[in-house]
């Protein structure tokens, strides 16, 4: 006799076991807070977090375009018989600048809070902490590169602030987003090449 009121306790037991862990269960699929929908939050986070850096990006992108505007303007008259030095080129382009003049413009977004800008001092002293761009250094300016401009880069981001890629600021103001890892052959090394004859 026990034995066979043995079993039917075993099974409601189970039955019991079997509604609690459902109850405990993930919510159903389109339910708020199942897994569903956690990934589609996620998602959307990734969105958002993707078009702030997108929009961030083309604040950079727009600061090289007001360089770029000036130098495929007055590249002759700002750059004839310079030398470029590096992290003093981004200084160099916005004192000869007639368009350029707010040190904002030396701050990339992707690196700074958009809209700010560096000191007063470190500007003055060309500081390099105050500019987050850098161009050609120990290269003096002369009529070959001229010739070749599109090929010739100017200003680019000193560091990879950028997913992927760097923007590239060229002699004939435009401005191309270079992958970083093409940055080499396609900005460092054209410009020692036109160091040693183009």
């Amino acid at each position: 006799m026990r034995s066979i009121l043995f079993v039917p306790a075993v099974v409601v037991s189970a039955a019991l076991l079997a509604f609690a862990c459902g109850k405990s269960d993930p919510k159903k699929s389109g339910e708020p807070g199942s897994r569903e929908e956690a990934k589609k939050d996620k998602g959307f986070l990734e969105t958002q977090v993707g078009s702030v850096n997108r929009a961030k990006d083309v604040d950079c992108m727009n600061h090289l375009r007001a360089f770029a505007m000036e130098v495929s303007t007055n590249s002759k008259e700002m750059l004839r018989g310079k030398t470029l030095n590096g992290t003093d080129v981004p200084f160099l382009l916005m004192e000869s600048s007639t368009l350029v003049k707010d040190p904002a413009y030396l701050y990339c977004a992707n690196v700074h809070p958009q809209n700010s800008r560096p000191a007063d001092d470190a500007v003055r002293l060309r500081d390099p902490s105050a500019s987050d761009y850098e161009g050609p250094s120990n290269f003096p300016v002369n009529a070959a590169i001229f010739g070749q401009a599109s090929r010739f880069p100017v200003l680019w981001d000193k560091e990879p602030n950028h997913v992927g890629y760097r923007f590239v600021l060229f002699l004939d103001g435009q401005v191309r987003e270079v992958a970083n890892r093409d940055f080499k052959a396609q900005v460092l090394d054209v410009v020692d090449s036109f160091r040693t004859g183009g």
